[in-house]
């Protein structure tokens, strides 16, 4: 293998760890949406876009909840019964906030150069994580459950 098409194997390894970071942290930011919110239909437009611009348009439409869920979770940070609890907010905080615009435009332009099976598999990707609570998220949506008064 010469030395440029290893540095394209490389290069092109790398980009798909970008695009798979990007979308871990898209799929923990909308994991905290439904936490806090239960917005499903946030998670559903951009787990079933089969179009990048339906893509793009559902993470927009989700990152718009972005001061919101800020807020509310400092907001419940205050309200926080235990250590345990806290430390859930906290790094649902952080889940929320650390979603930047760096891993936007990595996953818009990774996606742009794919198929329409890349789009497909990654959407679901992204959707399939976000239904799937770690214990941090089970923990703080318990905890808004509380506060609203759902009881769990």
């Amino acid at each position: 293998m010469s030395s440029a098409s290893s540095k394209d194997v490389l290069e092109r390894a790398k980009a798909e760890e970008d695009l798979f970071e990007a979308a871990k942290a898209l799929s923990q930011y909308l994991s905290v949406l439904l936490s806090v919110e239960y917005d499903i239909d946030s998670v559903d437009r951009i787990a079933k876009a089969r179009r990048l611009e339906d893509f793009a348009e559902g993470v927009y439409n989700a990152l718009r909840r972005r001061e919101n869920l800020i807020q509310k979770i400092k907001e419940a940070l205050t309200k926080a019964p235990d250590e345990n609890t806290k430390n859930a907010l906290m790094s649902a905080l952080r889940s929320v906030e650390g979603f930047s615009v760096f891993k936007v435009d990595t996953l818009i332009n990774q996606l742009r150069s794919g198929d329409g099976a890349r789009l497909k598999l990654i959407a679901s990707y992204i959707g399939s994580r976000a239904i799937a609570f770690t214990s941090t998220e089970y923990k703080v949506r318990e905890f808004f459950d509380q506060i609203r008064g759902g009881g769990g």
